[in-house]
């Protein structure tokens, strides 16, 4: 898995995008007699408005490379768009908003802080934060790690040294209390993000990935 099979992707075609946020969503959903006056629930939205960025890079190969070895000119492009997904990734989780860069989920502003249970694991914390998202009425659909936070959870072991995660010698789907864990290196050690990420999150996309080549 990838940062972006976990987002709520929006086809646009313009260079910027005005949205409305929302701010507070107080429900005061209620039991009411017949004829008696109904609660009302609080919803606000701010105006906000994102640029599309382009995240790009070159190459040069000559012309005789890529008419005599056709297989380097389609390892030249398939590094190409490797670079443009790392790059994306990075984009994606860490990017502050500022200059060129995308606002990313770990901006300001974007994500709330979980404070770990003292004497808690990591499975522990894990845990407690799948359940204070449900506790907020959201559902979280994936997590976020650094690959040496979950390799670390992968190598736990019993008392009697059997893995807790399952059997090193057969396929260990990366999954913790039921979500999805994408591992990227964008996320520092030690921390993890878990989201409704397809209700809290939208990533508008302009284009796909596309290799030209100039003369």
């Amino acid at each position: 898995l990838r940062v972006t099979d976990l987002l709520n992707t929006v086809p646009t075609t313009s260079n910027a995008w005005q949205f409305v946020r929302e701010l507070l969503f107080t429900n005061n959903a209620a039991e009411v007699a017949e004829g008696a006056a109904k609660a009302e629930t609080v919803l606000t939205f701010e105006d906000a408005t994102v640029n599309i960025r382009t995240i790009a890079h070159f190459i040069k190969a000559s012309n005789q490379i890529l008419a005599d070895a056709p297989a380097l000119a389609a390892y030249i492009d398939g590094r190409l768009r490797y670079g443009v997904d790392l790059r994306e990734d990075a984009q994606l989780i860490t990017g502050n908003g500022t200059g060129q860069n995308i606002s990313g989920m770990l901006a300001s502003g974007n994500f709330t802080a979980f404070s770990p249970t003292t004497g808690d694991t990591a499975l522990d914390s894990l845990n407690r934060a799948k359940y204070a998202i449900i506790g907020a009425d959201y559902v979280p659909d994936g997590v976020l790690m650094n690959p040496a936070d979950w390799g670390a959870i992968e190598r736990l072991k019993t008392s009697d040294l059997a893995y807790v995660v399952g059997n090193p010698f057969g396929q260990i789907v990366p999954i913790v209390w039921g979500l999805p864990v994408v591992a990227s290196n964008n996320m520092t050690a030690g921390s993890f993000l878990m989201a409704d990420f397809f209700t809290s999150y939208e990533y508008l996309s302009r284009m796909s990935t596309v290799v030209d080549i100039g003369y």
